[in-house]
């Protein structure tokens, strides 16, 4: 084999390097034959935890370890282990932003892929603590872009982020313990909240770096921004913790 695949590249042998690389535990994103952010961060993942040089390109090297590697040295998943099953989770309110939340979460399922992007947890089985279920739903993460808009702090009047049982402050506490990225995105015109505005958990949040997203004429520009940080973030934080 002496053909070098690299991101940006489509095609079978995209494909089939996907296929090999979910196998091996390493999530490369939607089986969709394009070598994108996602496939480039689990190939690296691969070529790290193998000594290889770390390049993100499947050479020769790269592609012996996928196809003639024997089973001793593929990689175990330990017990227990974190793995990211999603790329992208827009945490956001809908009585707040739904609209416009709507139209990103759109164009980042056009550039990542509908089985990387979500915007609602799935809903919460009967008998759970929500919780613990939803710091479990944050840990499936590689980073939670948050939607601020002018309702986002209080909501019809009440004053939502002061309640401990708030799904939003939930999600954004729960990345904050796990070290997921966190993106807050303002919309509507909305300014970031300060540290005095956010309970204790999540004050923290107030000098997370984000960027706006406005309405047209600029949400294309704005919304390509976003894109290019999240896939920043995608290529330094694999898919899979083992």
């Amino acid at each position: 084999m002496n053909a070098l695949y690299r991101r940006g590249q489509s095609g079978n042998q995209i494909e089939l390097i996907q296929r090999r690389l979910a196998e091996m535990g390493l999530d490369p994103g939607p089986i969709d034959g394009i070598f994108g952010p996602l496939t480039l961060a689990a190939v690296r993942k691969l070529q790290s935890r193998h000594g290889l040089p770390v390049d993100g390109v499947v050479g020769p090297q790269t592609w012996d370890l996928l196809f003639k590697a024997a089973p001793s040295v593929l990689p175990m998943r330990k017990s227990g282990a974190t793995r990211h099953t999603g790329a992208v989770f827009i945490c956001y309110r809908r009585n707040d932003s739904a609209d416009v939340v709507g139209r990103i979460y759109d164009r980042l399922v056009e550039r990542f892929g509908r089985d990387a992007v979500f915007k609602d947890v799935d809903s919460i089985p009967l008998g759970q603590d929500f919780r613990h279920y939803l710091s479990e739903s944050m840990a499936r993460f590689a980073v939670v872009v948050v939607a601020i808009g002018t309702k986002w702090l209080s909501c019809e009047g009440a004053e939502r982020l002061g309640q401990d049982r708030d799904f939003v402050r939930i999600e954004i506490e729960s990345a904050l313990k796990l070290g997921v990225p966190v993106i807050p995105v303002l919309v509507q015109g909305a300014t970031m909240p300060g540290e005095q505005d956010l309970p204790t958990s999540i004050a923290r949040l107030a000098y997370y770096h984000g960027l706006a997203v406005r309405p047209d004429p600029d949400f294309r520009h704005d919304i390509s921004r976003l894109i290019e940080g999240i896939e920043r973030i995608l290529e330094k934080h694999p898919q899979v913790e083992q």
